[in-house]
């Protein structure tokens, strides 16, 4: 009888204990803001000046109770998101932005939170659905000047919630909130209802083209894929348009190659005299470099290899300057 009373207790003490476990929730989804890069972005792409600890290597995993308001979640492995005192990177954007997230592990969600400098800015409903794992939403009308923008990710069958902070700087400046000293330049702007697609990373784009990314808009100069258009400088591959009327590149003032443009500019041309090296078809060439060929000399707009000047038209990479001298 003692031995039956006794298989009977191990028998309901494994139940119990095997009861908690079955009910305990497996946090399953796991995902992260990477456009604008939050800070766990920067940290894991290493575009922080300093070191980031442990998060570098799970941008994914802040993870916590819902309804924290910290960068962390208050995450104690994750507290040096909250640290305000880093100098962490912060994105330039205007007034409409897309957030992108990437999910390691999509999970069934409730809602996706977006707060400014702690406020409710913006709250989607995925109704207790399970996302895409490259999700992303646009807040339009953002505020303008320096905001810390927290994302909040609320699993829908879990007490938990994934977070992600994303440091910006809408419009130009150090966060005035009326950074424009101009008197009214453009009565109505609103270069946030451009026509222009979103930007796509995995399609081509010919010159000319325009795209919208992230409240910019921008123009390609010449063929591209995969170039981001926040990121391309002053020679880069896209072109910052100020608003969606502006018009098509200037090629810039003429340089008056022949103030006299006779069919018979030069009485005694010698090709062979230019000042300017010969043009090479195995040479790579930047915006500015000047070449002769066939008698002419030729400037770079921008990149070029392997373009041969004579056959540049008005918008191409040769700008004719005129004949050799």
């Amino acid at each position: 009888m003692k031995k039956l009373r006794a298989a009977v207790l191990t028998a309901a003490l494994g139940l119990a204990l095997a009861i908690p476990v079955m009910q305990a929730p497996s946090a399953e989804a796991h995902g992260w803001v990477t456009s604008p890069p939050s800070r766990q972005d920067h940290c894991a792409t290493g575009t922080t000046s300093f070191d980031c600890g442990a998060i570098k290597y799970e941008p994914q995993s802040v993870e916590a109770p819902k309804g924290s308001m910290k960068c962390s979640g208050d995450n104690a492995a994750f507290s040096i998101l909250d640290d305000e005192s880093r100098p962490w990177p912060v994105t330039e954007v205007g007034s409409s932005i897309t957030l992108q997230w990437k999910l390691t592990a999509a999970h069934a969600t409730s809602t996706w939170d977006y707060f400014v400098d702690g406020q409710l800015f913006a709250q989607y409903d995925q109704g207790g659905n399970q996302p895409p794992s490259n999700i992303s939403h646009t807040l339009t009308n953002l505020p303008q000047g320096k905001h810390t923008l927290l994302a909040r990710w609320n699993v829908a069958d879990t007490a938990m919630a994934f977070y992600s902070c994303v440091d910006l700087q809408v419009g130009p400046g150090g966060g005035n909130p009326d950074p424009d000293p101009d008197p009214d330049p453009d009565p109505d702007p609103d270069p946030g209802q451009c026509e222009a697609p979103a930007w796509n990373a995995s399609e081509v784009y010919l010159p000319g083209e325009r795209v919208s990314h992230n409240g910019g808009h921008y123009e390609a100069a010449w063929w591209t894929q995969g170039d981001n258009p926040a990121q391309s400088g002053e020679w880069g591959a896209w072109r910052v348009l100020e608003s969606c009327d502006d018009p098509a590149p200037d090629p810039g003032p003429n340089p008056d190659p022949d103030p006299q443009p006779d069919p018979d500019p030069d009485p005694d041309p010698d090709p062979g005299e230019c000042d300017v090296a010969p043009w090479s078809a195995s040479d790579v060439y930047n915006g500015g470099d000047r070449v002769s060929y066939d008698g002419s000399v030729y400037e770079a707009a921008w990149w070029s290899y392997g373009d041969t000047p004579s056959d540049s038209g008005q918008w191409d990479v040769w700008r004719l300057i005129g004949a050799c001298s």
